[in-house]
């Protein structure tokens, strides 16, 4: 059986030699035989079909490490069965682009509709469909700084755990039940392809004609305890959300205050 060392492998396959030696290290493709003394190592002839699935794997960013799945008992590889497999992969991959895109578009309507919002004075009603929130229930005492940080956090390590999509809306939401008020940070998310496991970890917002106002950041931080004091009805919410601005500055540039009384018996909080 003909061996060839690693660097007649090398030439005669394209692939460099610290490749092939990542590709041993990492396990994908190990010399067919090592010389004890010399520690040289040396490639089969077959070998070369394994590279050049490897190499198959790699320029459709496929998983290297998942090349042994597709190997038969006579050292062949199903071909058609990893090309299946490669074509769901990129299938999930552009489903996920299209959602990232879609999450995009959403911050890009979050700063357009600052443009268009933050010039009117005083209140103004605003239709808003059903949107879908991740929630932390709020136990601090200021919703601006350490307490909203640290509870928003929170919400972002379920967001990234169970791989939801955000659309850059967040905030505060304050809520009036029969059993009381209730407090909560929120991110928004994109309501599409949720699991049935994820659709539990998520409240739906109802949809309605909100009666609105905007204040810059600022203002809103100055007079925050006679936003955040305001008395609910019962059944009633309210949205503190943020948004922002196309020269972002570290924080959002206004909030928006949206409030809505809502059928509780339809929604549930």
């Amino acid at each position: 059986m003909r061996l060839y060392s690693i660097g007649e492998f090398s030439k005669a396959s394209g692939v460099s030699i610290r490749a092939l030696r990542y590709y041993d290290k990492k396990g994908y493709l190990k010399p067919d035989y090592i010389n004890p003394e010399t520690n040289y190592r040396y490639y089969s002839q077959e070998q070369f079909g394994t590279l050049t699935m490897i190499l198959l794997c790699s320029d459709f960013d496929f998983p290297i490490s998942r090349v042994k799945e597709f190997e038969e008992e006579d050292s062949s590889f199903d071909l058609f069965k990893l090309i299946k497999e490669m074509e769901f992969d990129i299938e999930k991959k552009q489903l996920r682009l299209t959602i990232l895109k879609q999450s995009l578009e959403e911050l890009e309507k979050n700063i357009a509709r600052l443009q268009a919002k933050k010039k009117l004075k005083g209140h103004y009603k605003d239709y808003f469909p059903e949107r879908t929130f991740i929630l932390q229930e709020f136990t601090g005492e200021n919703p601006l700084y350490l307490d909203f940080t640290e509870m928003t956090n929170r919400v972002y390590e379920k967001v990234r755990a169970e791989k939801f999509i955000t659309m850059f809306n967040r905030g505060v939401l304050k809520v009036k039940t029969v059993s009381g008020e209730k407090r909560f940070v929120f991110l928004e998310i994109l309501p599409k392809d949720l699991s049935e496991e994820q659709q539990k970890q998520v409240v739906k917002i109802p949809r309605g004609n909100y009666d609105c106002i905007i204040y810059p950041f600022h203002k809103f931080y100055q007079d925050f305890k006679s936003f955040w004091g305001k008395e609910l009805e019962e059944n009633q919410l309210i949205i503190y959300s943020s948004l922002y601005d196309k020269n972002y500055q570290k924080s959002a540039s206004h909030i928006e205050i949206q409030s809505l009384s809502y059928d509780a018996n339809i929604y549930d909080f």
